[in-house]
C-alpha cells in the first residue's frame, strides 16, 4: 500500500525490521508532512480537561446504577447541619501523566471503588451489596466510549478541535487489584504494578 507521499506502508522492509532503543526512527511519525501536529500540541494542552469530564461520567453512571437497582442514597449531615443525600459509592482514582517520546501525553490511574458510611463520610468502607468492581470497569468503559471535548475556537481552527480517546482501554486490573487488596485501606504500588516507581507513592483515597 503506497501512501501519497510516496511512502510504502505495507510489505515495506523499514516496517517488518525490529528496532533497538536508540533507533531516531522510533516514536517518530513516517510522513512528518502529513502528520496533524497542531492536534498534537491541543491534545497534551487538553487532554487532563477530557480526564476530568470522564471521571464525571463515572461517577455519574455508578450512581444511575444504584438508582437503577434501589440502592438508596445516603443521608449525610455537614458540619454546618445542612442535609446531604449521597450516592452509596463512591470513586476514587490516582493517575500519572507520562508523555512518550514522541511527546504525546497518555494516563495511567489506579481507580477505587468504596462505599459510604453516614457516620463518619471520610471511613473506607466496602461499596454497598449490589455494586462490584465489574460495574465500576463498565462505567470506566461507557464513560471512556462516549465523552469528548471540544477546545475553545482557534484561528486555525475556527470550531475548535475534538478531543476524544483514540486508541483502546488497556485491559483494567480492576478484579485482581480488589482480590488482592480487599479489605486494605491503602494500595501501593507493588500491589498495583508488582514492582516499585518513584512515580507511584500510597494511595488511598484521592482525586
Amino acid at each position: 500500500m503506497a501512501h501519497p507521499g510516496g511512502i510504502h506502508l505495507r510489505g515495506s522492509p523499514p516496517l517488518l525490521r525490529r528496532h533497538d532503543a536508540h533507533d531516531p526512527r522510533l516514536d517518530r511519525a513516517l510522513c512528518l508532512d502529513c502528520y496533524d501536529h497542531d492536534h498534537h500540541v491541543v491534545w497534551n494542552h487538553f487532554s487532563g480537561e477530557l480526564w476530568r469530564r470522564i471521571e464525571q461520567a463515572i461517577e455519574r453512571h455508578l450512581a444511575a446504577l444504584c438508582r437503577k437497582r434501589g440502592i438508596p442514597f445516603i443521608r449525610v449531615v455537614a458540619t454546618s447541619g445542612k442535609v446531604h443525600w449521597m450516592p452509596p459509592v463512591r470513586f476514587s482514582h490516582g493517575e500519572v501523566a507520562e508523555a512518550q517520546r514522541r511527546a504525546a501525553v497518555h494516563f495511567h490511574a489506579v481507580l477505587r471503588l468504596d462505599g459510604v458510611d453516614p457516620d463518619d463520610p471520610d471511613a473506607l468502607v466496602p461499596p454497598p451489596p449490589g455494586i462490584t468492581v465489574d460495574d465500576l470497569e463498565s462505567a470506566v468503559h461507557a464513560a471512556a466510549s462516549r465523552i469528548t471535548d471540544t477546545t475553545p475556537p482557534h484561528p486555525d481552527q475556527s470550531e475548535g478541535w475534538l478531543i476524544r480517546r483514540r486508541c483502546p482501554l488497556w485491559p483494567l486490573a480492576c478484579k485482581a487489584l480488589s482480590a488482592r487488596v480487599a479489605a486494605s485501606a491503602e494500595v501501593h504500588c507493588v500491589q498495583v504494578g508488582g514492582r516499585t516507581s518513584p512515580r507511584w507513592s500510597s494511595l488511598g483515597r484521592h482525586r
